[in-house]
C-alpha cells in the first residue's frame, strides 16, 4: 500500500496569503499491519512542511491508496502528453523509516 500525503502552498502578497496549489507525496510499500498512519503522515509532514514570512506549505489530508497509485498531476500528464515526465516525489517506506531518505518541500521557495 502507499500512503499519499496531499500539502497546500501558500504564497504572501503583502496584503493577503494566497492559495498556491499544494503537492503529493508518497511513501511507497507501508505495510497494512502494525503502523500507525498518522504518526507516519505526521513524520513526512515535519519534512516537506515549510514557513517563512513569504511561503508556506503545510499537509492538508492523507490517503491509504494501493501500489499503482497516480496522483491528479501525474494522471493529467498521462491524459495530455501521453506520458508523466514529472513524478510526485516517492519514498520507500524501508528508507524511509531507517532514515535512508526522506521527503523535502515541493514547493519550497527562496527568495533572493
Amino acid at each position: 500500500m502507499n500512503l499519499v500525503i496531499f500539502t497546500q502552498c501558500m504564497e504572501n502578497y503583502g496584503y493577503t496569503w494566497k492559495y498556491k496549489g499544494g503537492n503529493s507525496y508518497i511513501l511507497e510499500n507501508v505495510p497494512l499491519n502494525d503502523v500507525n498512519y498518522q504518526e507516519l503522515a505526521d513524520k513526512i509532514a515535519e519534512q516537506v512542511s515549510y514557513t517563512n514570512e513569504m511561503f508556506r506549505e503545510y499537509l492538508i489530508q492523507w490517503e491509504i491508496h494501493d501500489k499503482d497509485f497516480i496522483s491528479i498531476d501525474e494522471q493529467n500528464q498521462l491524459d495530455y502528453d501521453g506520458y508523466i515526465m514529472y513524478f510526485d516525489k516517492r519514498v520507500d517506506y524501508q528508507d524511509f523509516i531507517t532514515g535512508a531518505m526522506k521527503f523535502t518541500s515541493g514547493c519550497e521557495v527562496v527568495y533572493p
